[in-house]
């Protein structure tokens, strides 16, 4: 797309500088002067609203006034390829870019065209509906443009264009009136169209400390994202912590977000962790808690949260989940810890509990009725594990009565 608008571009420049009449000349040194003009201040790229926009209304605008009109649209694309050409030198920007940079000339057109049928006048006030003229016939050449590049071509959303394109109008309108003023002075005194040039490094130097200050915020704004985060996930495991929990709780209540879907959680202890540390050692146990944490975090959707809220108790939650979802959840996950190999030879053996909202009134409610559960679940696991171990030991009476046959 940008070689067929580059070429496009071309042809049409040429088309106008050979078939639309010349009213004045101009030297080469004057041609040269206003190339380099246009070139630095194509360079000078500056943020403003939502985008970003160049002062090269500050050279534009005295060409049509110093050179043949109809030659402007040409004369327009070596500057802007002379500046470019300084980035691909510099290795900023890919040889391609220059022709993005060529398709710019379009808006140097219209008030080709305008000025050109005009005849070339020398500047004064009483044209000045004629200025107004071209410099609507510059906006409509630059945004038949941009329609037919971005809208037509790339697809992007006119909605979305408009905040950058609208922008950059508004610089090419407001400095219209100094490169006229330029264009103005020239007519008296050659060259006088180079004054512009200290307000063009004047605009350098506000966007160089405006990108500046730009950058500086969003690093700012990236670290201040990054300690959020950091702060909201357990150090240990990777998962949230006890304040992600919390936080995503809150966020819940009734008055502060509408339950317009269900939602549930499992809570889950991990058994023997207190043992492990007491005989094995921390090591062991944090690599038993890692362990854990990695088959939640794989039993789950990657939307859901997964937090450690206690020593050995993490918390899942499930939004979007009723009842039959939560305990289909709940068994994938039973399956997960029932074959994992466990860590450091240690087994990974847990207790579940859950609960869904509705039918809870809450999900606070839900809360408490899943840690029932889970301490319901944990106390008869105790319990079986007790009775097994009763029920595989021999009887000491037992034992002396055989060895007393």
């Amino acid at each position: 797309m940008s070689l067929a608008s580059c070429a496009a571009l071309l042809v049409a420049a040429s088309a106008a500088a050979a078939l639309l009449p010349w009213h004045r000349s101009a030297s080469a040194l004057e041609v040269v002067a206003l190339v380099g003009l246009l070139a630095c201040l194509s360079r000078v790229q500056f943020e403003i609203g939502p985008g970003a926009a160049l002062p090269t209304q500050l050279a534009l605008v005295p060409m049509f006034f110093v050179l043949p009109a109809a030659t402007v649209p040409l004369v327009a694309t070596a500057g802007y390829v002379v500046g470019g050409l300084a980035d691909v030198a510099c290795r900023r920007a890919h040889p391609d870019r220059l022709f993005v940079v060529v398709a710019y000339s379009w808006h140097a057109l219209g008030p080709a065209l305008v000025l050109s049928l005009a005849g070339d006048r020398e500047p004064r006030w009483s044209d000045w509906p004629l200025y107004l003229a071209a410099l609507a016939a510059q906006l409509a050449f630059d945004a038949a443009a941009v329609l037919a590049r971005d809208v037509l071509a790339l697809g992007v959303p006119v909605r979305e264009l408009a905040p950058f394109v609208g922008w950059a109008y508004a610089v090419d309108v407001a400095l219209a009136p100094v490169g006229l003023l330029a264009a103005f002075a020239s007519a008296s005194y050659p060259y006088a169209f180079l004054l512009v040039l200290p307000v063009g490094a004047l605009l350098a130097l506000f966007a160089r400390d405006r990108r500046r200050r730009i950058d500086a915020a969003i690093e700012l704004a990236g670290a201040f994202r990054h300690a959020n985060r950091e702060a909201r996930i357990d150090a240990l495991t990777g998962v949230g912590n006890r304040l992600a929990w919390h936080e995503e709780l809150e966020a819940l209540r009734p008055g502060r977000a509408e339950l317009d879907v269900p939602v549930s959680m499992i809570l889950v202890d991990l058994d023997e962790l207190k043992r492990t540390n007491d005989t094995r050692g921390h090591g062991v146990g944090d690599s038993l808690l890692r362990a854990a944490a990695s088959v939640l975090l794989a039993s789950v959707r990657s939307p859901d949260l997964v937090a450690r809220i206690g020593g050995d108790e993490f918390g899942i939650l499930l939004r979007g989940v009723d009842e039959s979802g939560c305990a289909d959840s709940v068994a994938r996950l039973e399956a997960a810890i029932a074959s994992h190999p466990g860590a450091e030879g240690v087994p990974l053996s847990i207790a579940i509990g859950h609960a869904s909202c509705p039918p809870a009134a809450s999900v606070h409610e839900a809360q408490h009725e899943a840690d029932s559960k889970m301490y319901a679940y944990k106390r008869q696991a105790e319990m079986r594990s007790a009775w097994a171990e009763l029920a595989t030991r021999p009887s000491r009476a037992r034992a002396r009565a055989r060895s007393g046959r």
